[in-house]
Formats: structure tokens, sequence, C-alpha cells
């Protein structure tokens, strides 16, 4: 008999697009759900996070100064204070002096703070007219209980000629306190409004010098073409070639990654300033940034100081309650330090000069191309960033069609993986090392695939390898674990060619391309890098301290095992408790990897996190049991390659751990979720294994669907969560 004609709808792509479509309907309805309820929104905000108490009005009559930019519609002041017991008698006056207009009077406020700390509504006898430069002065009235009332700020940077916040006359010097500014009686605006703010203040703080309508352009319609385009590549893969599979991957990698850099505050990115430095000096003096701690060079150009005291910020926003300055009046002024000095920087940063050259000669034609202004500089290196980041997308789908050649759905359910995931994005929409390296990590991914799949096949993926494995530690120290890995599966494949001949063409073919690397590499740096060598390690003291340590202080080698137990299972430890009691590869790979953004501390709703942590077990679990049920095929000969797929983001993991391993317990880890990235192909591919828990049909083809919508909702949602907490 002649079966029945499958119908139309129910054939592969449709009920792929289908179930992609139900998944992201459903998130969207909560995630509106979510948005749209109304919530105080400040004006302005000085920009200063909250990292420590800057100052105390330790007595009646202190007075705190602080110059900011007061903008139109202001009716009140908010200040962060602390104060460890009842203040029920203590209250804050002041003023807020406008140029060429009236000085406003804060009105005597009682403080009623129990311990802790918050932000404190202080009302003005007046509303401000137009956005001005102030000056905004609080007197502290009472004497409560004898106790100082704290103030939280953060350390900033100063400008020549800047005027500093001052507690009775002294100057704070080198630190700010935390304030805002907010309509009179702070009302709630809808969701509906959040939406125009959000997006004036983006285009405020984005160095790509966009309009709110063009943001709103990128936001709203490059995202959503982008997504379309991956799932109809996913829904329509059996009917092209892996290559131009592995094209459109790339290009709606490229869409997701420009919306990051363009959305993206200045200098918001993970040590963002430091790295801009290093590729500033490089680009326009042809030296690199000198990576001694005894440097006597400023490590920041005339023109980045300036900028950087402009949005006080010695890093990143922190956390929610103080963000960038998104006012037209800070963004005419970082327009203005166009002519200020830009090659007197370079000295040492903790973040970036301990790295090589080789990322920031790479950036530096964007760095030229980005016009005299700061902003372009960074926007343009950004733009390149992202075209290095998107390449790993193609990468992925080139990887799956090694594992499993043929099915080209397979190859495009990773390539869309790899683009979606939010931090990889984000990361790709910064200026930072991490994308090269992790574009190197990607290639060499590629080639180990190679070399074990066929052993006995040319010996350039031998070279190639051999060449990516030194590339990979000189770009970031991060490589280093994986070069080792790496290294590993090079003499693996030349043993594998069995004859002693084969097996010495291949060590020598990966010992040629190392050794070749290098001589270009050290090349390269004669050339275009002051005749400097390139710099393999870098020595961070930062990584030591957060790990509860100081740099030199040996750690047991217990701890090492402890600490990489304990990464997975907290509750087990060989002689220490070195992680909190929280699971760290939830904290740190989970929340770190859909939410965080470095060192931006915007993470998804608990309940969300702990969905994907559940999802997350879920799915390696399927994926595990997905490789058995093809163990005919798959296992038969390619167990190597399952077991490169499988571990390398583990390996990527341990080595993480071992850099942070500290010889004390801390309270909460440092690790980030992006140093995960380095493996990001492999885990995009673990992501493909999850279908093949059911066999060929109709139900594989919903849950394909189902995985490819909840990626894509996700990078929404990702993105959301970071546009909402820089800007609303």
């Amino acid at each position: 008999m002649t079966p029945a004609p499958t119908s139309r709808w129910l054939r592969p792509g449709r009920l792929i697009v289908l179930a992609a479509a139900v998944v992201i309907v459903l998130a969207a309805v909560a995630t509106l759900a979510r948005v749209s309820r109304p919530s105080a929104v400040p004006l302005a905000s000085n920009g200063v996070g909250l990292g420590a108490v800057v100052t105390s009005f330790e007595k009646p009559g202190d007075e705190l100064c602080v110059r900011t930019v007061a903008p139109k519609g202001a009716g009140a002041v908010q200040i962060w204070l602390g104060w460890a017991g009842d203040s029920g008698a203590v209250s804050l006056s002041g003023t807020v002096a406008l140029p060429g207009g009236p000085t406003l009077t804060i009105a005597s406020t009682p403080i009623r703070q129990a311990v802790g700390g918050g932000f404190v509504d202080l009302p003005l006898s007046g509303v401000v007219q137009r956005e001005a430069h102030a000056t905004v002065c609080f007197t502290r009235a009472g004497v409560g209980d004898g106790r100082p009332l704290d103030v939280a700020g953060a350390s900033v940077f100063r400008r020549a000629g800047e005027i500093p916040a001052a507690m009775d006359g002294r100057s704070l010097a080198g630190q700010e306190p935390s304030i805002r500014f907010a309509a009179p009686g702070d009302p709630s605006i809808s969701g509906l409004r959040r939406i125009g703010v959000v997006l004036d203040r983006l285009s405020a703080q984005s160095p790509s010098g966009f309009s709110p309508v063009l943001i709103g352009v990128v936001v709203f319609g490059v995202v959503p073409a982008a997504l379309a385009l991956l799932l109809w590549n996913l829904a329509t893969a059996p009917r092209r070639s892996a290559r131009r599979v592995a094209a459109l991957c790339t290009l709606g990698s490229l869409a997701l990654a420009f919306t990051w850099a363009t959305v993206t505050p200045i200098f918001q990115g993970p040590d963002e300033p430091e790295h801009f430095a290093y590729a500033q000096r490089l680009a326009f003096t042809g030296h690199r940034a000198d990576p001694s701690r005894a440097s006597t060079r400023p490590p920041y150009s005339t023109q980045e100081t300036a900028v950087l005291s402009l949005l006080h910020t010695n890093a990143v926003s922190f956390d929610k309650g103080a963000r960038q300055p998104w006012t037209a009046t800070t963004r005419r002024d970082v327009n203005a330090t166009a002519t200020l000095p830009r090659t007197d920087g370079g000295g040492y940063t903790e973040s970036a000069t301990g790295h090589s050259a080789l990322y920031y000669a790479v950036i530096s034609p964007a760095m030229h191309l980005g016009g005299r202004s700061l902003t372009g500089e960074l926007y343009a290196a950004r733009l390149e960033t992202a075209i290095l980041g998107c390449f790993i997308a193609g990468l992925a789908v080139w990887a799956a069609a090694i594992v499993v050649p043929g099915r080209r759905r397979v190859g495009a359910l990773a390539g869309l993986a790899a683009a979606t995931i939010p931090m990889a994005g984000a990361t790709a929409g910064v200026l930072n090392n991490d994308t090269l390296v992790n574009l190197a990590a990607a290639g060499a991914f590629i080639a180990v695939l190679t070399v074990l799949r066929r052993p006995g096949g040319p010996l350039w993926p031998f070279a190639a390898l051999g060449a990516l494995i030194l590339v990979l530690p000189i770009v970031k120290v991060a490589g280093i674990g994986l070069a080792v890995t790496f290294g590993g599966a090079l003499v693996v494949a030349a043993v594998l060619r069995r004859r002693p001949l084969a097996i010495l063409q291949g060590l020598a073919a990966g010992a040629g391309g190392f050794v070749g690397a290098a001589a270009v590499l050290a090349i390269l740096s004669g050339l275009l890098v002051d005749g400097q060598t390139l710099t393999l390690f870098n020595n961070h003291p930062a990584v030591a301290a957060a790990a509860g340590g100081a740099p030199g202080l040996p750690i047991p080698f217990v701890n090492r095992i402890d600490y990489a137990i304990q990464l997975f299972l907290p509750f087990i430890h060989v002689n220490y408790d070195l992680y909190p009691p929280a699971v760290p590869i939830y904290r740190i790979y989970v929340m770190g990897t859909w939410g965080g953004y470095g060192w931006n501390r915007f993470y998804l709703p608990t309940s969300v996190n702990l969905v994907l942590g559940g999802l997350t077990v879920l799915g390696i679990l399927a994926g595990w049991w997905a490789v058995f049920r093809e163990r005919a095929g798959l296992l038969r000969d390619r167990k190597l390659l399952a077991l490169a797929v499988a571990l390398t983001p583990l390996f990527a993991m341990l080595f993480v751990a071992e850099a942070f391993v500290g010889p004390t317990p801390r309270p909460t880890p440092p690790e980030q979720g992006r140093y995960l990235l380095i493996a990001l192909v492999p885990v995009a591919l673990w992501f493909t294994a999850v279908p093949g828990i059911v066999g060929p049909g109709r139900l594989r083809s919903l849950l394909t669907g189902a995985i490819a919508g909840g990626l894509c909702a996700m990078s929404v949602v990702g993105l959301l969560a970071a546009t909402v907490g820089w800007a609303a």
C-alpha cells in the first residue's frame, strides 16, 4: 500500500517553527507580565555605584556637597544612607544650586533608617526647569543616638580641574557618594512608558551615537530579524549545504553581537576601560602598554580619564542602585573630550597590560577608523570584535558536521545555540580579548575533531592544531587549560596513526605548526609592537585576592582537589569546605551565563534561574542518553569525538577552578559565567544532543523546535535584563 501523504502542517520544518513559536509566545507573555508592572524610575543618577561607605555625617551641622547634573523635571534628590541604630531624631536638609537659576531647597526630612541602608528620598522646594550642572549640598540636623549617618558610594576618577565632593570643606578626593534625582513624589510609570525611557537612556549611554529611534530599530527590528533568520535556517536546513547553514548562523550571530555592541553603555563591558587603554596606546603610538607594576605612565590617556570622570565610574555599574549618567548634558561633555590627548596613557593596569598585544593589534585598524572621539574608537573596536565573535556560531555548525555528518538540522541548532546564549553576544559586543581567545578555542576544537576523526588523514590539521595550541594562551591566559587539553588530543590522534613513522609525522606536523606560529608572532611583534615579544602569562593580583589569599601565598594541594570537587558537589570535601553552601556550578555557569554580564550584577529572577538550572541538568542527562541511543553508529567509530564534546567544557571549568582556588574559604565564588565561553562550540553541541532522546519523527521535531525557541527567548530575556539594569 502507498502510505498516506503527510499533511504539510505536520512536516518537520513546520513543526519546528510551531514549537519554537509556542515557546517564544509563552516567554513573551511571562516577560511582559513582569515588565509591565508600574515602578518608580529615577530621572538621573550620578553614576556612582555602592562599593563602600565613602563619608559620614558625624554631628549636627555637617555638610556634604556634590557636583552633578540635575535633570529637567527633578522634584526630589535621593542619597544612599546607612544607619546602625534608631535614627528617629536625625534629619537632612540642603540646597540644589543651579547656574543662572534659582536655588532650590531640600526640605528638612526625618531619616528613619533601620539597620542597613538604602536610598532616602528628599523632596525639593520646586522642580528643576532645565537640565544643568548643579551643586547639591546636604546638611545634617539632630543628634539621634550619637552614631554617624553613613553615606555609600565608590571610588571614581577625577579629571584635571574637577571639583570633588567634600564633607565640611574636606575633599573626598577619589571618593564620590551615590545620589539620584526623581520626579516629584517619585511616581511609578507603566511598562510601555518605560520602553521609551530605556531607549532614550540607551541612546545617551551608547558609544554608537544612535538616536533613540535608531536604538529602537536595533532592539525591535534587528533582534527579531536575527532570531527569525536562525529559526528559518533551522527549519529549512536540509535544503542547503552545511556551508550555507554555517553562513546563515554566522550572519544571525553577527546581528545579535551588533545589537549588544550598540546598546551596551560606554565602558560597561568586563574590564573594558583597561582593555580600551591598552588598545588606544597600541593603535596610536605603536607601543604596547607597560606591563610593569612600577610603570610611571598613567594607566589611561587624558581623554579616557576625562570620560571616566564624567561617567563617575572606574569599571562597570555594579548594581541596579546607581547607574551611569544618562543625561544629554553628560553625553555632550563626553563628546567634547575628542580634542584631548589620547596617546599619553598606557601605564600598568591589573586586568589588561599583563596580556599579550595580539588582540589589541588585531583591533587597531578599527580604532583608527573610529575617528577622533573616544566613543567612535570604542564603537569601531566593538564592531570588529563582534565580527570576530560571530564566526564561532559558524564553527559550531562545522563541528556538528564532523561529529554527525549529513544532519543539517543538528548543525543549524548548534549554530543557533552558539549565537543566542546571551553571554556570548554580550562578550562579543564589547572590547575585551575574551572574544579572540574564544574564537581561537573554537578553531582549535574543530582541529581536534578533525584529527580524531581521521588520524590517518592529511597532516595539515595537525599543523593547524599545533599553531592554535600556541595561540590560545598567547591571546589570553584563560587559553592555557584548553591548550593543554588539546595538546593531549593531538598526541592521542598521532598515536592512532599506529605506524611509528606515521606517529612521528603527526607529532612533527603539530610541532611544526607550533614553531611556525611562534616565528610568525615573533616577527609580527617585532614589526608591530615596538620590538617587544608577546607576553604569555597574565599575572593578575586580583585573582588571588578574590580567591581568599594573596599573591605568592602557597595553596595546599588538598585545597585544589577540594575546590575542583566542590565546584560540582559542594557537600563533599577531602579537607576543607572552600565554597559557600550554594551549588557553585549553578551560581557561576547557570546564573552567570544567562545573566550577570561580567561584573554587572543584572541577573534573571531566582525562579527563572532555578528552572534553567533544572533544565541544564535534565539536558545533560538527556544528551548522554541520546549518545547511548546512537551507540551503534556514533560510538562505534566516533567515541573520541563524543568524549571531546562531552569533556572539553568540563576541562575548561576545572582550569578556571584551578586559577581561582585559594588557601581559605570565601563567601562567594569570584568566577564568571563568561569564562565558559572558551568552550562555546562543545557547549552548543550539548544542546543538539537533547532531541536524540526520542526517535526520528514528529516528537523529535517538536523537541528541536522547543529547544530552539527557548534559546531564542532566553536571548531576548537576557538582553532585556541587561538593558533594564543599565537604563531603568
